[in-house]
């Protein structure tokens, strides 16, 4: 399996490098000249602009609610979006049609107002019609077992074949990970940046099963100290933490037991803890790139249908027998809450701690405060509840692996590399 594994990476190299040859930015098999969206990859070549205009669905710049053209739709979408409310914007890489090329703020708002009423006209700026500009030469990441592999492709945990092959708990399968994975049934995020330039280079070694954003051994932290140890460097960062720090926890609320969910003080300091030393030691041309925490609030429900749906699973049998997430996956009443009080605690728990991630990527981006003065970006992939990412996908029965019904299977993998690559600042 890894001969074959490596043998289609080789081939992946090759035909992204004959892509570049023959002018294909973006790989998807029509050449720059002829395509209408040369820098995000439309093999289809949709354009549903009346009259055709030549510029694909999938670059339309002010396309927020994803028609293919742009309307006063477009401008509510994203008036709401900015302001909180839903729903949100289809693809960030498309919003911007004056200023920065994904900056997606009240400048393109009232851009997008003005182009309507026929004053003024949009710019053709957005990521997505104008390509990544400087792409990384090397990328590394801060993770846990998601970004490990684990178990992405165990398929069932009830029968003797499948304890063999796939023997709880020694799971990992970096193969297979949203980041760097090399074989082909994940298309992950490196893959995705080697359709522009193949050279791109990816270090993983500092994520850790188990890893948490705050405490432990494997902290953001720690694994921000491992990232600027690594020779050669890399100009971009990615980070995709949080679940550990929910599903570590004994209770919901504060006082009913001594290890309630983090408060947002907790959270805010140990992304500051990661965050600071990056930004002092990093390039200053560098990106850090905070991935959303994902919805561990979904992962009772999608267990309990994927037994529904799948005989040879039984997730209560594997949550039970490993301790795995008992925030979330054990019912009735533990330190005194409910299992859906429970839930409804985490669920706001994993929004907050996204919108702190936010707030900090914020804060640290625009130095508001102090703490980057070499002006490394940071951003944050998540948005608002409304718009796409990581930590607003809800994982369902078939996104979750078969194993410990808790990582994210090969179609989960591959969902949250799409996510992290249309949301990315540099792309």
């Amino acid at each position: 399996m890894r001969r074959l594994a490596a043998a289609v990476l080789v081939l992946l190299a090759a035909a992204s490098a004959r892509a570049q040859s023959f002018g294909d930015f973006d790989g998807d098999g029509d050449p720059n000249g002829a395509d209408n969206c040369p820098y995000t990859a439309n093999a289809a070549q949709t354009d549903s602009s009346v009259p055709p205009d030549g510029v694909g669905d999938a670059c339309t710049c002010g396309d927020t609610n994803e028609t293919g053209t742009t309307n006063v739709v477009d401008w509510v979408v994203l008036a709401r979006a900015l302001a909180q409310a839903a729903p949100g914007i289809g693809d960030p890489a498309k919003c911007s049609v004056v200023g920065g090329s994904l900056d997606c703020d009240a400048q393109d708002v009232a851009r997008l107002r003005a182009a309507l009423a026929g004053s003024a006209a949009l710019e053709p700026v957005c990521r997505a019609r104008v390509g990544a500009g400087e792409l990384p030469a090397r990328m590394a990441v801060a993770g846990d077992s998601i970004t490990r592999g684990f178990g992405a492709d165990c398929e069932c945990n009830q029968t003797l074949q499948c304890i063999l092959e796939c023997a709880y708990p020694d799971l990992e399968q970096p193969e297979h990970s949203w980041f760097d994975g090399d074989d082909s049934s994940v298309f992950a995020l490196l893959d995705r940046y080697r359709h522009f330039d193949a050279s791109i280079g990816a270090n993983s070694g500092a994520a850790r099963s188990g890893a948490r954003m705050r405490g432990g051994s494997d902290s953001f932290q720690v694994q921000a100290a491992r990232i600027l140890g690594q020779v050669p460097g890399p100009d971009l960062v990615v980070v995709l933490l949080g679940g550990n720090d929910i599903c570590s926890r004994d209770c919901a609320q504060p006082g009913a037991c001594g290890s309630p969910l983090f408060s947002d003080a907790e959270w805010r300091e140990a992304i500051g803890l990661g965050l600071s030393p990056l930004v002092a030691s990093l390039p200053a041309h560098a990106t850090v790139y905070l991935g959303s925490v994902p919805r561990v609030q979904d992962l009772y429900a999608a267990g309990q249908a994927k037994e529904d749906v799948e005989d040879d699973v039984n997730c209560d049998a594997v949550w039970q027998t490993f301790d795995i997430c008992r925030i979330a996956t054990a019912t009735g009443t533990v330190n005194g809450e409910t299992h859906a009080q429970r839930l409804l605690a985490i669920g706001a728990r994993q929004r907050r701690y996204n919108e702190i991630l936010r707030e900090e990527a914020l804060a640290y981006d625009s130095n508001a405060n102090g703490l980057n003065p070499a002006g490394v970006q940071v951003v944050a992939e998540y948005v608002d509840e409304f718009t796409d990412s990581v930590g607003t996908f809800t994982f369902g029965p078939h996104d979750i692996n078969g194993s410990d019904c808790f990582h994210p299977s090969l179609q989960g993998q591959n969902a949250i590399a799409e996510r992290l690559w249309r949301n990315s600042p540099v792309r």
